[in-house]
């Protein structure tokens, strides 16, 4: 019987662990990865529906369960809300696109053909006067987005939609087409 109950504590907090997981990688990179959060998020209704049927099934209510589901989710939420996961991505890659922005000179564009820099999947790279553009793939159907490295500001990036504030010298562009 203890095992059967085992098993049953891991296919309740598996959807949650799973979610979370998908939630923080889909905003991995500028305007994130709308197929991921889009299943990320029906998995989050799967383990909601299962959480409320562990309040309604008495034999199923166990204190840490109850709590686990609850947590995982705020602090996803919270997490992917301040961009903490795109920032941890900075924080790793940031020597390595200062190094490609280098390798590149005022007015060139270059297509990336590893398709990576760091742990940033970098499509092509900018380089104009007072800043660098690094495209990066995600944001939805219509949108491109993008890292910027920019130590004048904001006002010196040109031709986007949008500029965020990201952490320093870097902003996170977005493109709109539609």
């Amino acid at each position: 019987m203890a095992d059967d109950s085992r098993w049953w504590q891991l296919a309740y907090l598996a959807p949650t662990i799973i979610s979370a997981f998908l939630a923080l990688l889909s905003s991995l990179t500028p305007g994130g990865d709308f197929l991921l959060l889009g299943i990320a998020f029906l998995v989050w209704i799967w383990s909601a529906a299962g959480w409320v049927a562990s309040l309604a099934i008495r034999t199923l209510r166990r204190p840490l369960l109850l709590i686990v589901p609850p947590l995982v989710g705020v602090l996803s939420v919270a997490s992917v809300a301040t961009a903490a996961p795109l920032r941890a991505a900075l924080l790793f890659s940031e020597s390595a696109l200062h190094e490609r922005a280098r390798a590149i000179g005022v007015g060139e564009q270059r297509e990336v053909e590893e398709g990576w820099i760091g742990v940033i999947p970098v499509s092509s790279i900018r380089r104009s006067e007072g800043f660098t553009e690094f495209t990066v793939g995600g944001g939805g159907f219509l949108i491109t987005c993008g890292l910027a490295h920019s130590p004048g500001g904001p006002a010196k990036i040109t031709d986007v939609t949008s500029v965020d504030h990201l952490s320093g010298d870097w902003y996170v562009t977005c493109t709109d087409f539609d």
